[in-house]
């Protein structure tokens, strides 16, 4: 169980976030964000990109997009220069700021398995990336330099580069793009020192091995739990594989409590970029990503927006197009005017503020419950034992509990759960009629509807 609440993570591309791209035009939605209830913004890269036109070491990805645009944001030039595409490191201060104000923090994107092929310090450092027998760059999956770890010069450039975004730009920690692809061992020097200037920073893993966990990383992410909660939503697995991709998380990690230190998504930059003009939510309607966003907000884990995720946009979005080179793919705004759009960001709001009222959605530990129709069926209870006295939940001597049951399906159907009791109080509800006769709760469920609540 963990002993603080777990945050909830919004993730803001500058790119796709608004028309101009910029930190002073994302800086007038920081209040829009803060609405949400967020705790964290996590800014895609912004040190300056490649321009090295080079097709050959452009990336299958990014000549895929179409746009020919060699400014890959995951593809550095200069970890000490902030792109004049976004803006000044001042504006970039600005922003952070901003988010201080509201009582969020900010963390970057940090870009360290591979820089550039025209980084800044090949020339004079050619130790810095990683060389055959014969002197040539060894290149990664991408046809990036791999950066060479065995050099110590390069661990000390990067985690001064990591001192210099904390101590002059003033962000709150780090996403590690790759993080797996770095020596745990860089990471865990990079995290003691740099928590001596800023003890409360936040370690963002882009992996899944267990030992990053230890000491370097307060979270992770793999592509495990978009890929299970994607095939369900698109009627290719059963809903109890959740159950099982949680308890294979909770026997991987280094504590089983580490589960809620596990990202919950069904979107980010990745999975935008890629889905081009058929994006997830486009296939599977708002009914559906509305159940998916109760399923990460309720389950252990910290709960994360994408951008436009809560409006419910669909608009493609490419980390390859800039407004200098391939044209501008941005956030239809013109969701938050929709009632669908309307809707799904009361329900953000609603789930962030159930997680803050509620220890048990955001620290408790939890129990599968199991259901007659457990192919369609996801059903849990989450519970947390020093209980809060609230308007919520039980006196502060009773455990806060808070029960989920929710249609994974596009069907409607009926769902029998074993209890003792029905839900004496509803936090949050879609599309369901209960009926209880002492010993079964029967609950009607439309196509992707849920309830949450206390039992």
């Amino acid at each position: 169980m963990l002993s603080s609440p777990s945050p909830i993570i919004y993730q803001l591309f500058l790119r796709a976030f608004t028309p101009q791209g910029t930190f002073v035009s994302a800086k007038k939605l920081i209040p829009h964000i803060a609405s949400l209830g967020v705790d964290i913004i996590y800014l895609c890269p912004v040190a300056l990109a490649d321009d090295d036109p080079d097709l050959s070491r452009f990336s299958e990805r990014q000549m895929k997009s179409g746009f020919g645009n060699p400014k890959n944001p995951y593809r550095i030039k200069d970890y000490y220069t902030i792109d004049p595409e976004y803006g000044t490191d001042a504006e970039l201060a600005g922003f952070i700021d901003e988010a201080h104000r509201l009582g969020m923090r900010v963390i970057l994107d940090l870009v360290y398995f591979h820089c550039g092929p025209s980084a800044v310090f090949i020339a004079d450092h050619p130790d810095y990336v990683m060389r055959g027998a014969d002197g040539s760059v060894i290149d990664g999956q991408w046809h990036f330099p791999r950066l060479n770890f065995e050099c110590a010069d390069l661990r000390r450039y990067l985690i001064d580069n990591m001192l210099w975004l904390v101590s002059d730009i003033g962000c709150d920690g780090f996403r590690c793009d790759v993080g797996d692809g770095v020596p745990v061992d860089f990471w865990e020097q990079a995290r003691e020192e740099v928590s001596a200037v800023k003890p409360d920073i936040f370690m963002l893993n882009e992996g899944s091995r267990p030992e990053m966990m230890k000491k370097a990383f307060d979270a992770c992410y793999g592509f495990g739990w978009q890929h299970v909660i994607h095939k369900i939503a698109e009627g290719e697995k059963k809903a109890s594989e959740i159950a099982q991709h949680i308890e294979g998380e909770r026997a991987r990690l280094p504590e089983p409590d580490m589960i809620g230190c596990e990202l919950r998504n069904y979107d980010n930059h990745d999975i935008a970029n890629d889905d081009y003009d058929d994006r997830f939510e486009k296939r599977v309607g708002q009914r559906c990503a509305e159940a998916l966003t109760v399923l990460d907000f309720t389950v252990p884990g910290i709960p994360f927006i994408y951008n436009g995720n809560e409006i419910g946009d669909t608009a493609r979005h490419s980390i390859f197009a800039s407004r200098e080179k391939g044209g501008s793919c941005v956030i239809d705004w013109s969701y938050a005017l929709t009632d669908g759009g309307k809707r799904r960001m009361e329900t953000i709001k609603k789930l962030s503020a159930l997680r803050r009222e509620l220890p048990s959605l955001s620290m408790g530990d939890i129990a599968f419950i199991e259901n007659d129709r457990p192919d369609e069926v996801i059903s849990f209870v989450r519970e947390y034992d020093a209980g809060i006295g609230s308007g919520l939940i039980r006196s502060a001597e009773e455990p806060d509990s808070s029960s989920v049951v929710i249609n994974m399906s596009d069907r409607p159907l009926t769902v029998n759960i074993a209890s003792e009791s029905d839900f004496d109080a509803v936090y949050i509800e879609s599309g369901t009629q209960r009926s209880f006769n002492g010993k079964t709760l029967r609950i009607d469920m439309l196509p992707w509807g849920y309830i949450a609540g206390r039992m």
